[in-house]
């Protein structure tokens, strides 16, 4: 059931991502890469464990994250409603305890243990490697982790100075092309391998796929830009002429 709503909910982050990508803001589209690569790493790590201890990571996992869940819920909305002097106690409303509430990640992160994970289960990084995607995941969480983040490079690249009116303009518009090209490349990949991965496991729904729309489909998206050596880049051009050497030295000059 779990490795059902994976592939569910990629099906909708890749109907999502193309309609931001068709949107008025389309340099917002590559956000939704890191997701589906997650989203694929965990579905093939998954399936190589033996069914009981996936089983029971799943159970141990889900409980922990609502019980965290649970803690900021009534750790924050007391303080929101005192901001509109409303009544705080409506945000506590669980009637779990503490220990309650550590309890169920006390035991998620015993098992994680004994499993020779970190307490909190192994990392994306970890889970990529044992999946052999290790790759992928350097390419893709690279090109999409700066998106998700308070990141500088994200910024500056925001920033296009005109020399002859001495202005600049602070603008994703630029970016547009670049980050809608990643999406929509990237994004039919990442999606096109979980359906891969999970044809075998769902004979019958993988029966419903046509198998020429398929191939025509990543034939456009994707083989096509790799046979024309056009695929999508991480940086702009004009990234490029960003200067190396010692930034002592670019200041002091």
């Amino acid at each position: 059931m779990v490795e059902r709503s994976i592939i569910r909910r990629s099906f909708e982050s890749i109907q999502t991502l193309v309609a931001v990508a068709q949107s008025p803001h389309p340099a917002n589209s590559r956000v939704f890469l890191r997701s589906m690569m997650e989203d694929l790493i965990f579905a093939k790590w998954l399936t190589k464990l033996d069914e009981k201890i996936a089983d029971k990571y799943l159970l141990l996992r889900i409980a922990s994250e609502i019980s965290e869940t649970i803690e900021a819920q009534e750790n924050f909305l007391p303080q929101f409603y005192k901001l509109f002097d409303a009544d705080e106690k409506r945000g506590a409303h669980s009637g779990r305890t503490t220990g309650d509430l550590e309890a169920p990640r006390a035991a998620f992160r015993a098992f994680c243990k004994a499993q020779g994970h970190g307490p909190w289960g192994p990392s994306v990084k970890k889970m990529a490697t044992e999946a052999d995607l290790l790759d992928e995941y350097g390419f893709f969480y690279f090109a999409s982790s700066r998106s998700v983040h308070s990141s500088l490079h994200e910024m500056g690249r925001m920033m296009w100075h005109d020399f002859a009116s001495k202005t600049t303009t602070i603008s994703s518009t630029q970016l547009e092309p670049l980050n809608r090209a990643l999406a929509l490349v990237y994004g039919t990949w990442i999606y096109a391998s979980l359906i891969d991965h999970a044809r075998d496991r769902y004979t019958s729904q993988a029966s419903m796929i046509d198998d020429d729309e398929f191939s025509v489909w990543l034939a456009v998206a994707c083989a096509g830009p790799a046979l024309n050596g056009s695929l999508p880049v991480l940086l702009h051009p004009h990234e490029l002429r960003w200067p190396t050497g010692s930034v002592d030295a670019k200041l002091d000059g």
